[in-house]
């Protein structure tokens, strides 16, 4: 049977309160609302609240199977209401001026009590941060906290991931938003949080991110897109051109699980969006001109979506996409038209035929050699239909997106 050693609270930006095991009750009024409820505070109410539940509540009053420090029963419960746990309740009683505001664990604070509680020496803080009572921060993986102002010591290592306030913890919600790596404010554990560490690494440590990031940063350094894990994508990642209904805001959604090579997928769709002056004219649905027909913007989309398995390198050899016994070339090719074959582009195999040349480049692929044989020939007509690589999944556009990675 377990037993509860120590409780503790903390303030909105994360300043802990420990908490006495003593501690019952906020009042000895059993009329009052606060009764039962621990205020923070070992007191007289608590005294007698214990009193009054000394054995008629086993569930509350029972805390111990011995009164001895040294015994292993101690601070464990037994079934048995006695005067070991009366003992006991003693014990924290007297121990509990050693906890309180800016001491987690009473062990920290140069306590000697010996009983176990006052030894735990817990560090676990807000959010599963450790914390450090010399200081008085907690130690966030990346990041040092200082609660006392909900503020990070140093800016985002990921810059403005989390908005114009890089030294902002959480987000300055931190009811509803956590920031277990000090890199990035998420709303719950789970996939996302993975995703986001994994987009983090990719960004730092991947050739092939950072290279394209340099490419959008010299296309136009103010030319701004948000990068974010998503599990409601339908099942792909995409590039969104038109996030929120407006032109002016972009954003790639990356599903959980995705490794780096779809963030170069999606990048090199943002790649492409600037340098053709941010307008969404890569995308087929809807035209973004009024004179501009489907077939145009169909062509466009063929060649962005090429360019992008191209320098993602995800049909070289060993590349996601790319099924067994298939060669770069079909890879590239069936790949492309799964992408664009939802938006009914009228002559595609021709689309895709006359895009061979023109945005296959050999500069761009990671497996140069191989990808020179789908510029040396035609793409083959029937490619393998049998289905796609494993963990790939159909893909097509909706207004102002592309997907497929």
């Amino acid at each position: 049977m377990g037993c509860m050693l120590e409780r503790a609270w903390n303030e909105p930006y994360g300043t802990p309160h420990g908490m006495s095991p003593a501690d019952f009750s906020g009042t000895s009024d059993d009329t009052n609302d606060h009764y039962l409820v621990p205020d923070g505070d070992a007191d007289a109410d608590d005294s007698f609240v214990y009193l009054d539940l000394f054995g008629v509540s086993a569930a509350l009053s029972d805390m111990t199977g011995s009164s001895d420090p040294g015994d292993g029963e101690y601070g464990r419960p037994n079934g048995t209401v006695d005067s070991d746990d009366y003992f006991y309740f003693l014990d924290q009683y007297s121990a509990a001026a050693n906890l309180g505001r800016n001491v987690l664990s009473a062990g920290h604070d140069g306590a000697t009590a010996s009983h176990r509680a006052g030894n735990l020496r817990n560090r676990r803080g807000l959010a599963g941060y450790e914390w450090d009572p010399h200081v008085r921060r907690y130690h966030v993986r990346n990041r040092v906290l200082y609660p006392e102002i909900g503020r990070w010591t140093r800016r985002d290592p990921m810059g403005y991931v989390d908005g114009m306030g890089v030294y902002e913890h959480a987000q300055s919600a931190t009811a509803t938003l956590a920031d277990p790596y000090g890199l990035f404010a998420a709303s719950r554990p789970g996939d996302n949080w993975a995703c986001e560490y994994t987009l983090y690494r990719c960004r730092q440590d991947d050739p092939a991110v950072r290279q394209i990031q340099e490419s959008l940063d010299a296309c136009s350094p103010g030319f701004v897109y948000n990068i974010r894990c998503a599990s409601d994508v339908n099942g792909f990642s995409y590039y969104n051109c038109s996030a929120n209904g407006k032109a002016s805001e972009r954003e790639i959604l990356i599903l959980p699980g995705s490794t780096c090579d779809v963030l170069v997928h999606e990048l090199s769709h943002a790649l492409d969006d600037c340098r053709s002056g941010g307008d969404c004219s890569h995308t087929t649905d809807p035209p973004t001109h009024p004179g501009e027909d489907r077939p145009t913007n169909c062509n466009k989309k063929v060649c962005t979506e090429l360019r992008a398995y191209n320098r993602a390198g995800q049909c070289c050899t060993g590349g996601s996409r790319r099924l067994p016994g298939e060669t770069a070339c079909e890879c590239l090719f069936r790949q492309a038209r799964r992408s664009v074959e939802p938006d009914n582009c009228r002559g595609l195999p021709m689309l895709l035929e006359s895009a061979r040349k023109r945005c296959v480049s050999l500069g761009d692929s990671p497996c140069p050699l191989e990808i020179g044989q789908c510029i040396r020939q035609p793409f083959p007509w029937n490619p393998r239909r049998s289905g796609d690589a494993a963990g790939t999944t159909a893909s097509g556009a909706l207004n102002g997106t592309l997907r497929g990675a």
